[in-house]
This record gives structure tokens, C-alpha cells and sequence, in this order.
């Protein structure tokens, strides 16, 4: 039945609407509640409801006020090839039976690709439900080429059919030109990747950020205001998020398409016609185990999914030690910047260059603790040594920098190889395209080491073992995943290892042997997974070039959706732009989040401007008021509206949970075009009220009680105004302000009806910038 004919069905069907949103959450408890009878089958709960018609093989999802989220199709379809490479195309099965066992559905389908059928397992509990990785079986002789989760087949082509009004995709692009918010009406046309790699997936060539993402969220609005003006659209008539998210990978390239009014559908891609290496006849298991979760809103959604993750027991949250976490969240300086500005990169960069860098460091005044040297230090890559002629004292420069109080990190690219004899490997030993040749990467600079073969696992822990032991990084940036290419491109040789499984693979190897001789090592990457929770420990909001103009506005939305990690232990690390103008609300962004950063440039940036004490003092100032622990809840406040694919996916403000207690507040004032006092967003009760600020402002307590309540307050005054903290505890405060000269002066403030009422300004009387201020309550 074509998608036509389905809503037709939907619109008109007594079935249909017998079973509609507002009757299935009437009356729902807490464990799901399954019914059946000939057109359909229902669950209710009373967080969801989820019905199936059988006629249209259609499952429509509502929110516990019985609001639609989403409708799409069940039945996975499967393109399959020939044995003679030729594409055979898709036909959609007919649904043989829904047997019902407890909280589970087996979906059963015969004539799938005319002679096929598969089974479909969806499990459901108090927080979501669960499609368990679909079998398929035939016994005709063909190649799997990709399956299609949500979608239809007309004459064997396929039609991405899950319809919401609107879908949210963290990791859509690296630049900042398309939102992350993509409403039904937007009619974006395009195949990205959710997985590993995105670097290579036409037209957007540098997807990189925030990949793997392993997930996307939808919102639904009543289906008559989507053109917009209908009163209470996006209140009463807005759904809560539903989140669909990997809960284990595949061993395919995970894909999504968009396509025109707001139609969509998840995909894996395996290219057996390429590489024969998933066949029929017989059974195969295929695609993931998909998790789907509900939460107010999509970043709220991230939340809870990787909370249910932790909760399955497929997860467990990171927990560090204290010198670990001291490393996590240390300020860092990066190289990068520089390197850029001054066209040291690759082959340009030298020993002579990094010292006298790590002068202008030390002589600016910022007080960075680690010095992070990016490419290329290494001779070449795949080495993991440096290269003697650029670099002629390069450990003994490391050992001179950690000698004067810093940390030394390194970029990396372990699994990249310019010459294989380099590491005693044939050619035979990389990634291989479906014609037999070696793959290379970076505008075929390099090969990519085919790290599921035991000769190059062996290589690859010797050579990780030996990095680590020769440069003692105290971090890693690891910066490669994903350049692994796409199935279509090229594979491993153990294919049950290829797709998603492939970067797992690398870093199962390469984290093991960086571990095994520091367990303390911190390894930043840019993914947004929760599955990922094991290797990394800190997110870097990676690379802003793409956002030249919108750097602090691009970081913002990176922080927004990273700081949903927190919960599980992983640390958001923000770095800057390349400018000088746009760090500062960059810093300011990240404190709440973990830790920050710098790549800017002291002899000038890309509009020429320099270093200033004023900006050096800022960093300073945020610099104390970084906490030190890596498990902690975000609090963004005001809440975004979800409707924009603007405003939307930013934070205006930000607060930390700490053990249930508000241990720190990033807070902007209201401007001009806030409407904040005409919406219904209210902010959460945890952080309402308790700060008045006219001037951007940093509070954290120092120790594990609440700004409310600690004896020890660091504040960081962004601009000049004045602030009101609520406090439980406390009639009097001394206050020392600490300048950038390394001067002080103290004074004394009497609380005022439970109120810490505070001057804000960035000089002080003689033109000293401030960094902070230091607050001691009696």
C-alpha cells in the first residue's frame, strides 16, 4: 500500500481513530499495557502509548497527554543484489502475524523480497520500547546491500517515511549554516551520516562533529499548525521528544536520509554487492538493537537515553580518579591556532616554532596548565615518532615544559600510515577498496591501517605502548575516527568488524595500550554517543573554522548538546575560535560543562587583533571557577524553544548539579529581544530565582556544598553591573578581588536578608583587569 493510500487510511479508519492518542493515555499505569484485536495492536503506559494498524503496517507513537509524535512504518526493508553484483532492488513483505508474550511483539513478514521473511522484536517498559536487530532469511542466493528502518518501497524504490513535525539532528553539519532543528516544512534533501564517518559523505565533506551521534529526536505539533499561527501550537498542542538511538552497532555505515516535507528514515549500509560478505540463503541478523526514550525536549531526550542505556546494563557511567580528573579539567592552550595563523602546519612546524610559542605562553599571563601540540610533530604518520630534523630535542623540550608546571597533550591520528614498510607491513595490511587496492585518505596522502588484522594489532599496541611511554602525554587528543571510509569506499578484512564496529575496533587496541601504561591518560574526541562512554573521557567541541563570524554562537550550540554527556562522566571541553573578540562568551559557555581552552594566537588573529590583559584575565578568572569532578547534570536555563532553528539548540545561561546541589551558575541578563515573562517555558525550580544578575557572571562554590550554602565562593564578573545571590547560610563576606597583575584587595560585605549583593566590574580603580573574586562567608 502506497504512503499515500496509508494516511488516507490513518485519516479515515475507524480503527484508527478508536485507538487515537488521547483514548490510549487515558487511564495508563506504570508497566505497559498491551491489547490486540484484528486491525491493531496497542501499549499503554503512562509515560507513552504505541499503536500498530496491521491493515497499513504504520505504528504511530503519542506522548503520555496523548499528543502524536511520529507515525512510520515497522517492516525494515532490505535492498538486495545479485550474485552478479546487479541490484535487485526491494520488495516489501506482507505481514503474516503479531504474537503478543508478555511486554514483547514478534512482527513476523512473509514474501520479503518475494521469497524472504523476516521477524521484528519490539520489547516494551516503563521508560520506552525496544526493536530488537531484525532476522531476515531467503533462500535465494543474494548479497545484502543496506537496510532501511522507516521507510516504504513503490516499484522497488525506497521512500524515507517517518513524519514528525520536527527532527532533531546534533551531528547534521560541522558549519553552522544548516540547523541542527529541521521542521517537516523545511524540505532539506539530504543523506548524512549519524555513525562514525561523515568526513566523506558528499556534499557535506566536513560532517565531522559530534560523530558518532548514534541517535535523532522528533516533536510533534498538532498537523494543522504546521504552516504556523494556530493559538497554543508549540504549548498544548506541542508532543513531548521521542528519541531513537543506537543501543549497540552494526556492522554497516549508519545513515540517515531527509528528504522533502519532513520524511526521514535510519539505514545501515553494508555493500555486500561490493564485498560479499553478508549473504543468502539462510537467516541473518541485521541492523541494532534501536532504544527509543521520551523527554520534554531533544537535549532532555539525550539525557534519559543515556540513562536507559546505563540502566539496561549496556553502559556504566565513567567514574575517574582525582588526579584524572584533575588532568580532565585542566585549562588548556593549544597550538593549533598559531600554527595556522603563522602557516606552521604539516611539514612547517618545528622545534624552534613550539618554543618560542611556549614563550609567548608563559610571558602573556595565561595560566594554562596544559601545552597541547597538534599536527604534525610526527616524522610521519603512522610513526608515532617525531621527526628528528624539525624536532632534533623534542623530549627534552616536553620534559623542560612539565618541568615548569605543565602538561604536556599531543594530537594524534594512530591509525593513518604513509608508509607501511615504516612499521614493517605490506600494503596488504591496510584498508582495501572492493578492486583489491589500498586505501588512501587526505587527498591520498596516506593509507589507513587495517587494524582487525592480528599483524597490525600487534604493530599498532607496540607502537601505542612506546608513544606513551617516550612522550608521557598526560592527554591524547585523538583526532581520526572519522576519517575511516564508508563501506562503499573501502572495508577490512574481517567484515564482521566493518561499519560502526570498525572505530570500536581501533579503539578497543589503541585506548588498551595507551591505558595499560597510564591508566590516567585523558583521550578528547568530538563523538556525542553514549556508547562511547568507555574510551573517551573528554568532548572537544573540535575545530570552529567553518563558523568564522558565529564562532561563540557555534560553540554555544556544540556545548548545548555535549553537556548531555555529563551525567555518564564525560567532561565538554571548549576551546576557541580563531578570533580573540568571540573567546571570552566561548569560556564563559564551557565553564559549567568541564573545562577550557584556547588555540588563539598572541601575535594576532585573523582580524589582526591581539592578545589583551583584559581577555588573558578573563580566561584566568573562568579558569578558577572550574570544578573538579566529571559526573554532574547541565542545567540550561532559560529552556530554548524548540521551534527554532535558530535561537533553538543554544543556552542562554547554565547551572551544574552536583550531588543534587547547584554548585555553580553561568548567568547572562535578559537583553532587549528575550521574551522570557510572555512564554510558558518556565525554568527549572532548582535554579529559578536564585541569581539577579544585570552583568554576565560566574558563581561556583569550591567545595561539594551549593552556592547557597559553602563558605567559599569564586566569582568571575564578565562585565559591569551588579548581582543578588540568594544565600541559606552566612551574614557576612569577605571578599578579595584578585587582579591580573597578581595584586589583591579585600574588603568586607554584610549579607542583607539571606542576600549576597555584589558590584560587578572588570577594572579595578588604578585600570588592572580583574580575574576574580574571591569569597569567603561567616
Amino acid at each position: 500500500m502506497s504512503s499515500i493510500d496509508r494516511r488516507k487510511f490513518l485519516g479515515s479508519s475507524a480503527a484508527a481513530l478508536a485507538l487515537a492518542g488521547k483514548v490510549l493515555a487515558q487511564g495508563s499505569g506504570r508497566d505497559p499495557l498491551l491489547t490486540e484485536n484484528d486491525v491493531s495492536v496497542a501499549v499503554r503506559c503512562y509515560l507513552y502509548s504505541f499503536e500498530y494498524a496491521k491493515a497499513t503496517d504504520l505504528f504511530t507513537v503519542y506522548d503520555a497527554k496523548g499528543r502524536k509524535i511520529v507515525t512510520a512504518p515497522l517492516q525494515p526493508l532490505i535492498r538486495v543484489a545479485g550474485v552478479d553484483g546487479q541490484d535487485r532492488g526491494v520488495v516489501q513483505g506482507r505481514l503474516q502475524s503479531a504474537t503478543r508474550a508478555g511486554a514483547t511483539i514478534l512482527f513476523q513478514y512473509s514474501g520479503v523480497n518475494q521469497t524472504g521473511s523476516l521477524k521484528l522484536l519490539a520489547r516494551f517498559d516503563e521508560h520506552g520500547f525496544w526493536f530488537d536487530p531484525p532476522e531476515y532469511a531467503n533462500s535465494v542466493e543474494t548479497d545484502i546491500v543496506s537496510l532501511h528502518y522507516f521507510a516504504e518501497s513503490n516499484a522497488g524504490t525506497i521512500h524515507p517515511s517517518l513524519h514528525s513535525t520536527y527532527l532533531t539532528l546534533p551531528g547534521i553539519a560541522e558549519a553552522p549554516s544548516v540547523s541542527a532543528i529541521q521542521p517537516a516544512s523545511g524540505n532539506l534533501e539530504q543523506t548524512i551520516s549519524l555513525g562514525r564517518s561523515g568526513f566523506y559523505v558528499p556534499p557535506f565533506t566536513h560532517q565531522q562533529w559530534g560523530l558518532p551521534v548514534h541517535y535523532f529526536c522528533v516533536t510533534g505539533t498538532d498537523t494543522q499548525s504546521i504552516d504556523g499561527g494556530r493559538r497554543d501550537t508549540y504549548t498544548r498542542f506541542r508532543s513531548e521528544t521521542l528519541l531513537c538511538g543506537l543501543a549497540d552497532l552494526p556492522n554497516g555505515d549508519l545513515m540517515f536520509d531527509l528528504r522533502t516535507g519532513g520524511h526521514c528514515s535510519l539505514w545501515v549500509d553494508y555493500r555486500s554487492d561490493l564485498w560479499h560478505h553478508l549473504r543468502t540463503p539462510g537467516a541473518v541478523r541485521l541492523g541494532c538493537t534501536l532504544a527509543f526514550v521520551f523527554a520534554p525536549d531533544p537535549r532532555s531526550a539525550a539525557i534519559a537515553f543515556g540513562e536507559q542505556l546505563v540502566r539496561s546494563n549496556l553502559i556504566q557511567r565513567k567514574v575517574n580518579s582525582t588526579y584524572k580528573n584533575s588532568i580532565a579539567l585542566a585549562p588548556e592552550f593549544c597550538t593549533w591556532g598559531p600554527q595556522v595563523e603563522r602557516n606552521f602546519v604539516k611539514a612547517h612546524l618545528n622545534e624552534d616554532f613550539l618554543r618560542s610559542l611556549y614563550a609567548e605562553l608563559k610571558t602573556s599571563g595565561m595560566k594554562a596548565s596544559i601545552f597541547s601540540i597538534d599536527d604534525k610533530w610526527e616524522g610521519r604518520y603512522g610513526n608515532l615518532q617525531h621527526d628528528p630534523g624539525r624536532f632534533p630535542n623534542f623530549v627534552a623540550l616536553l620534559d623542560s615544559i612539565r618541568a615548569e608546571g605543565h602538561h604536556i597533550g599531543l594530537w594524534t591520528a594512530f591509525m593513518r600510515c604513509e608508509d607501511p614498510s615504516d612499521l614493517g607491513l605490506e600494503l596488504k595490511h591496510m584498508l582495501q577498496t572492493a578492486d583489491g587496492h589500498p586505501y588512501m585518505g587526505g587527498h591520498r596522502e596516506y593509507y589507513i591501517l587495517d587494524f582487525t588484522q592480528p599483524e597490525v594489532e600487534k604493530v599498532l599496541t607496540e607502537r601505542a605502548s612506546n608513544f606513551m611511554r617516550i612522550y608521557k602525554p598526560a592527554l591524547v587528543k585523538f583526532d581520526f575516527g572519522y576519517e575511516l571510509p564508508a563501506m562503499r569506499s573501502a572495508a577490512a578484512a574481517d567484515k564482521r568488524l566493518c561499519g560502526e564496529r570498525l572505530l570500536q575496533r581501533g579503539l578497543d587496541i589503541v585506548l588498551n595500550a595507551l591505558r595499560a601504561v597510564n591508566p590516567d591518560v585523558v583521550v578528547m574526541y568530538y563523538q556525542l554517543s553514549p556508547l562511547f562512554t568507555k574510551y573517551f573521557d573528554l568532548h572537544s567541541t573540535d575545530d570552529l573554522y567553518l563558523a568564522a563570524g558565529d564562532y561563540s554562537l557555534e560553540a554555544n550550540r556544540r556545548i548545548y548538546y555535549a553537556s548531555a554527556l555529563t551525567p555518564l562522566g564525560i567532561l565538554v571541553y571548549g576551546s576557541s575560535g580563531y578570533d580573540w573578540s568571540s573567546s571570552p562568551s566561548i569560556w564563559f559557555d564551557s565553564v559549567a560543562a568541564g573545562t577550557i581552552g584556547s588555540l588563539n594566537d598572541f601575535q594576532g588573529d585573523e582580524f589582526g587583533e591581539t592578545s589583551s590583559p583584559g581577555a588573558i584575565a578573563l580566561y584566568n578568572g573562568f579558569c578558577k571557577a572550574i570544578r573538579q569532578e566529571n559526573i554532574f547534570e547541565v542545567i540550561v536555563y532559560p529552556p530554548p524553544r524548540l521551534e527554532a532553528s535558530i535561537a533553538g539548540g543554544h543556552a542562554r545561561s547554565w547551572a551544574r548539579v552536583s550531588a543534587g546541589k547547584v554548585t555553580l551558575l553561568a548567568q547572562r541578563p535578559a537583553s532587549f529581544d528575550d521574551s522570557d515573562t510572555l512564554d510558558h517555558r518556565p525554568t527549572d525550580a532548582r535554579v529559578a530565582g536564585l541569581l539577579e544578575t544585570s552583568a554576565a557572571v560566574v558563581v561556583a562554590s569550591m567545595d561539594a556544598d551549593s552556592v547557597t550554602t559553602t563558605s567559599r565562593l569564586i566569582v568571575v564578573p564578565c562585565d559591569t553591573g551588579h548581582m543578588r545571590l540568594k544565600r541559606i547560610r552566612g551574614t557576612n563576606a569577605r571578599v578579595t578581588t584578585h587582579l591580573f597583575d597578581g595584586t589583591s584587595t579585600a574588603t568586607v560585605v554584610a549579607l542583607q536578608e539571606h542576600i549576597l549583593s555584589l558590584d560587578l566590574v572588570r577594572l579595578s580603580t588604578h585600570g588592572v583587569p580583574i580575574e576574580y573574586l574571591e569569597i569567603e562567608i561567616s
